[in-house]
């Protein structure tokens, strides 16, 4: 099992904003395909990547259970098992939860707090090589490029007020409600950014 940063395509660490304009790749604890074991609901997952393609699947799906029981192998890296996951979350074999498409940034989200607070190195990690700038995601599906870099600025936030991420992980992203607010939030704190002057 490879861990590091050998990544193509979809996956990879986020990209951190100048105030300049240039693009520098954050650290590799911004990446949804790192292979770092959490616990999220009681249950293990090898990767944020692999606990979203199992989660966005009805509980007790054949295809939810297959992808949370799915390993890494010894000789796969990260982006290899990363894509392994994506690719088996296309499926549709399976009915996705209800209002998958309103609250997927919220389960995102969720499961990088539950990340985040089951490994405080990568807090640490997170706070000291993103010097508070913009962050921005890799190239991705959807609007993912958009929200991974959100997700990991609130994140980033909550750690720098001393947040409980276990709260954070346990806040109900199913409820279209709280999934609009948790959305919300990553939105005003990009636009906090620009009026302070941070993006151009």
């Amino acid at each position: 099992m490879k861990t590091g940063s050998e990544y193509t395509g979809m996956g990879g660490p986020c990209w951190l904003i100048q105030p300049n304009g240039r693009r520098i790749q954050g650290p590799a604890c911004t990446d949804n395909f790192q292979i770092c074991s959490f616990i999220f609901d009681g249950t293990a997952f090898h990767s944020v990547e692999q606990a979203f393609q199992s989660l966005k699947f009805e509980r007790g799906s054949s295809t939810s259970a297959s992808i949370r029981l799915a390993q890494p192998r010894a000789d796969e890296s990260a982006s290899a098992y990363g894509m392994r996951m994506w690719q088996s979350g296309q499926s549709r074999a399976d009915p996705l939860i209800n209002n998958f498409e309103d609250v997927k940034v919220a389960l995102m989200y969720v499961l990088n707090c539950a990340k985040f607070a089951s490994n405080t190195s990568l807090q640490t990690e997170l706070l000291s090589q993103t010097h508070d700038l913009p962050i921005d995601g890799c190239a991705s599906t959807w609007e993912w490029q958009k929200w991974n870099g959100l997700i990991h600025m609130l994140l980033r936030d909550r750690i720098q007020k001393g947040a409980d991420l276990q709260a954070e992980m346990c806040r109900d992203f199913a409820n279209p409600s709280e999934a609009a607010k948790i959305m919300d939030q990553m939105q005003m704190l990009r636009l906090n950014h620009l009026e302070d002057g941070s993006e151009d």
